[in-house]
């Protein structure tokens, strides 16, 4: 399978994830039950509707999902900082860093085809500080240092899938 038909798919899940987010933050309504209960019946509705019609009434439904799935699918610069340092705290753990060798193994085992210079140069992107010398199990060697973590909040983007600068955007894994 070729890079653009998986990114097309990956960008309808994406978008798919922020149209249910979307509906759902419609749907309940604070501090008001009776609206909440009011649109959710609405919803049910015409999800009744749609599947009693068969084929006539679900593909119209359909396509406008897909349609409004792929416009509010996040471009790869409204991915947030938080994601990646998300995924930096968990590789780090209750460690005091990690260190750029153990980071390169693990984003290359996990697909990217990186080198430590595209990788130096992802983080100094998304604003992340690579010190000379951190200390992770005895070892110093240079690395990221917990406490120099960004703050969540900054949207920067995320590292390209292949060469740094070619290909479509890789998140790393969110927990469920």
């Amino acid at each position: 399978m070729t890079r653009r038909p998986v990114a097309a798919l990956h960008r309808l899940a994406d978008g798919n994830a922020a149209q249910a987010r979307h509906v759902r933050a419609w749907a309940v309504v604070r501090d008001d039950p009776r609206a909440t209960a009011r649109r959710i019946g609405g919803l049910a509705l015409g999800a009744y509707v749609t599947l009693k019609a068969g084929p006539a009434g679900v593909a119209p439904v359909g396509c406008w999902w897909l349609w409004q799935a792929w416009r509010r699918a996040p471009t790869p610069a409204e991915h947030t900082l938080d994601t990646f340092t998300g995924y930096l705290h968990a590789l780090i753990g209750d460690r005091t860093g990690i260190h750029l060798d153990e980071l390169h193994a693990v984003l290359v085992e996990g697909g990217l085809d990186w080198t430590r210079a595209d990788l130096r140069a992802n983080l100094a992107t998304m604003g992340i500080p690579v010190r000379a010398s951190v200390r992770v199990g005895g070892l110093v060697r240079s690395g990221i240092h917990r406490d120099d973590l960004p703050s969540p909040g900054r949207p920067a983007p995320l590292p390209d899938r292949g060469k740094a600068g070619h290909g479509d955007v890789a998140a790393p894994a969110e927990p469920m």
